[in-house]
């Protein structure tokens, strides 16, 4: 989803950078250029999902029992 959204905006600024140009970019220099933005993207999923369940998380205890027998 994030390379969708970045691709598009980054799409929309090139052209009105330079009218034309992106129908002559390589497809692997466009990758290249959208890797951060997943990159971003991806790191800030993680931490919203650690700040969102990190509260919840309950920690499991395992008690040993002196049953020998």
């Amino acid at each position: 989803m994030d390379a969708v959204v970045s691709g598009i905006l980054l799409g929309i600024f090139i052209e009105l950078i330079a009218p034309g140009s992106f129908d002559t970019i390589n497809d692997f220099l466009m990758n290249l250029m959208l890797v951060p933005f997943g990159i971003a993207g991806t790191y800030l999923l993680y931490y919203y999902f650690k700040r969102s369940f990190g509260s919840q998380v309950s920690e499991i205890v395992i008690e040993e029992s002196d049953n020998k027998g």
